[in-house]
């Protein structure tokens, strides 16, 4: 076997990361199956791990062991591991609590008719955009030269498998409950995350490790009209709102979903990749407040602002939804940014908040 060492320096540059190094190895094609053991994962942790692997290998495997000790595991991040295709999931809980599950490996496997290779990165970093991108971390990349040598590193690997247990409902539904209580107390997290938020132009949820709900496991997504396109007719969101969709947030061709609008009638709208990295939904007349108007005039007959958010529900997976608007002042629009706000998922434009509940 091979081996080398890799150490991350708080704030490293983006090239020189554990989240750098994942993307490198996970872009070639050759993987079969990544099995992941973690202590600690969070939504976004295991969307940027799915993500860049997933894009290179749509056929790839997965196998997700996450630990919940200490309640740090978002129970969001276990949703969306099971809610993936080609995906097997078992969380691990220390029965004895003087113990801690507290592993860190990240195994990729490559199949082929000699038997195939291995590559394991074991170390320091959990499964969370911190680890993986900012924070001080070591671990070590290994190398198989041999069909016995990657046996052994997947057997390894199975030996802490066959600990996990399955994430059933009821058991996951027990751990969110306690999970929440002990959110509570780690509180200054969701401060800190808030002031980012407020320091800087433009802030992309999945950048940071508060979401507690992924877009595609959410029933609500929604964004400020703001300064619409195409004569008020188009409508841009973020590339991380497209997973709400089914969209890949890394573009592809135009896709039509169906929404169910203000007048009762359902619309057949075209979704298109933008090259500034946003989606644009084409709205079109047969959506009333569009054929009323969504941005105001001024008296020189200029649009200015919409005063609206668009909201979005899930009605039928990624089939159909419901498509409405409230006034950005408005009881509603409060209600849903709150929902937000409360699972940490608001994001923001250069000009415009969004979020996802």
């Amino acid at each position: 076997m091979e081996t080398n060492l890799i150490i991350q320096e708080p704030l490293s540059d983006r090239d020189d990361t554990f989240d750098a190094l994942i993307s490198q190895i996970a872009s070639e094609s050759r993987w079969a199956r990544v099995s992941v053991a973690v202590a600690y994962a969070t939504v976004s942790g295991v969307i940027r791990l799915h993500e860049v692997v997933y894009n290179s290998n749509p056929n790839v495997c997965f196998r997700w062991l996450l630990g919940i000790d200490d309640y740090i595991t978002s129970p969001g991040a276990v949703e969306f591991c099971s809610l993936q295709s080609k995906s097997d999931v078992r969380i691990y809980e220390s029965i004895q609590r003087t113990t801690r599950f507290h592993p860190k490996m990240y195994l990729f496997e490559e199949f082929n008719r000699m038997g195939g290779g291995a590559l394991l990165i074991v170390g320091s970093a959990n499964l969370t955009i911190a680890a993986l991108e900012r924070n001080c971390e070591a671990g070590a990349i290994v190398w198989t030269s041999s069909k016995s040598e990657a046996e052994d590193l997947i057997a390894s690997y199975d030996r802490l498998w066959q600990l996990g247990e399955e994430p059933t409902v009821e058991l996951m539904a027990q751990y969110a409950t306690k999970y929440q209580r002990h959110q509570r107390s780690r509180s200054f997290l969701r401060q800190d995350d808030v002031r980012i938020r407020r320091s800087v132009r433009s802030y992309e949820v999945l950048e940071h490790d508060a979401a507690e709900k992924s877009p595609e496991a959410s029933n609500i997504c929604w964004i400020e009209v703001g300064k619409n396109t195409a004569m008020g007719r188009e409508l841009e969101f973020k590339a991380e709102q497209a997973r709400f969709f089914g969209l890949n947030p890394r573009g592809g061709e135009p896709e039509h979903r169906n929404f169910l609008v203000s007048n009762g009638e359902v619309v057949s709208l075209r979704l298109k990749y933008q090259g500034n990295h946003m989606w644009r939904l084409q709205l079109n007349t047969d959506v009333p407040e569009v054929a009323t108007g969504l941005r105001p005039r001024n008296q020189l007959g200029q649009l200015e602002r919409s005063p609206y958010v668009a909201i979005f529900e899930r009605i039928d997976g990624n089939n159909r939804f419901r498509l409405y608007f409230q006034h950005v002042k408005s009881s509603e629009h409060r209600r849903v940014r709150s929902q937000s706000e409360e699972i940490g998922t608001i994001g923001r434009t250069t000009a415009r908040e969004y979020g996802w509940y």
